[in-house]
């Protein structure tokens, strides 16, 4: 939950750049994965296609998303 917790902090900080918000939202999801918390990761996921439906833009290491 540490690394959870870091990341959102990290979030709030990249609100104005959301090619590392992607990124932040992108390891949240997978942390809440490892910890069998799907909904949660899920909701982290759709976060990011919602950017790169706005900007069009996604980095490629997160096109697993």
């Amino acid at each position: 939950m540490s690394a959870i917790n870091d990341l959102d902090k990290s979030a709030r900080l990249m609100k104005d750049d959301f090619a590392w918000l992607s990124v932040d939202y992108f390891f949240i999801g997978k942390s809440y994965l490892a910890l069998n918390k799907q909904d949660l990761a899920i909701s982290n996921f759709k976060k990011i296609d919602s950017i790169f439906n706005k900007h069009e833009f996604i980095l490629p290491e997160l096109r697993e998303n």
